[in-house]
C-alpha cells in the first residue's frame, strides 16, 4: 500500500534512512493515525517541559481536531483575548 519495497521499509523501521514528510503523511493516512501522534512519540520533549505538560498538549491537540469549525473559530478568538497584547507577534498580527 505504501509503494515501498521491503528493504526500503526496513531501513525506515531501523532508522537507517530518514523518511520524508510526504511519505510520513502517506503512512499515517494508510495506518489511520495523525502525523502529530508520530511526532509526539519521537520527540515528546517538544510538547512540554515535563511528561505531564507534553501529554496535556497532545490531548489538547486531539480534542481540537474533533471540534466543529465554528467552535474552533470561537475558541481561537477566546484564546487570543487571553494572550497579553505584547505577544501580538505570536498571533501573526
Amino acid at each position: 500500500m505504501l509503494g515501498l519495497s521491503i528493504p526500503v521499509y526496513g531501513r525506515y523501521e531501523r532508522a537507517f534512512s530518514k523518511m520524508t514528510v510526504t511519505r510520513m503523511i502517506h503512512l499515517c493516512e494508510i495506518l489511520g493515525f495523525m502525523p502529530i501522534d508520530m511526532i509526539f512519540e519521537a520527540a515528546p520533549h517538544l510538547w512540554g517541559r515535563t511528561s505531564e505538560e507534553a501529554e496535556d498538549c497532545l490531548t489538547l491537540a486531539r480534542v481540537l481536531r474533533r471540534l466543529p469549525n465554528g467552535t474552533t473559530r470561537d475558541l481561537i478568538r477566546l484564546l487570543q483575548r487571553m494572550i497579553p497584547d505584547d505577544d501580538d507577534s505570536d498571533r501573526g498580527q
